[in-house]
């Protein structure tokens, strides 16, 4: 049973660990497409494979399975090297934003995508680009302001990222995938 309609970890990342990730980004580009919901997407979006992160980064998704331990209760697949991870940039010059829009696509053959989880990885100060989640109301998620911190909900929620006004917001999103709901 779900108990909170997200889980968060405060600095699951360093700066240090942000300056690898963005590293790795960077070393490891790849020709992969975005594709977002069908709403007002403006962040410019990389795609990277799960292989490039795993060994230095398997906390996250180690986190990712406690929120679900703790909080959800969803069966979960682990990833593996196919598994790729978003990499968003919102800019100010941009305006960048996303509307409102939930993470149920990109399903495949017996499976859905269970949980969302994103992590700020911004390198610069920045205003704006705060994620709101709608329960029966909307409402933000002020802790991920914070480069370092993880959101973790279910998929299904719909949620959207504020225009950024000042500076560069960046985040490294993915989703986990379990047997398909019923």
């Amino acid at each position: 049973m779900i108990r909170a309609p997200y889980w968060f970890f405060d600095n699951i990342l360093t700066s240090q660990e942000i300056t690898t990730i963005h590293k790795i980004i960077k070393e490891n580009p790849t020709t992969q497409k975005d594709s977002p919901a069908n709403v007002k997407k403006t962040a410019q979006v990389k795609i990277v494979s799960w292989k490039y992160f795993k060994s230095q980064f398997a906390k996250l998704e180690d986190n990712v399975l406690i929120a679900n331990r703790q909080n959800f209760g969803f069966q979960l697949y682990p990833l593996d090297d196919a598994f790729t991870l978003n990499v968003n940039t919102y800019a100010a010059k941009d305006k960048a934003e996303y509307a409102w829009h939930n993470d149920m696509g990109g399903r495949a053959p017996g499976s859905d995508q269970k949980l969302t989880a994103i992590i700020n990885i911004s390198q610069e100060p920045y205003i704006g680009g705060e994620l709101f989640l709608a329960d029966s109301a909307p409402f933000e998620i002020p802790q991920l302001n914070k480069p370092g911190a993880m959101v973790v909900f279910p998929c299904y929620m719909t949620h959207k990222v504020m225009p950024v006004t000042e500076g560069t917001r960046t985040s490294l999103s993915f989703w986990v995938l379990g047997p398909n709901f019923v």
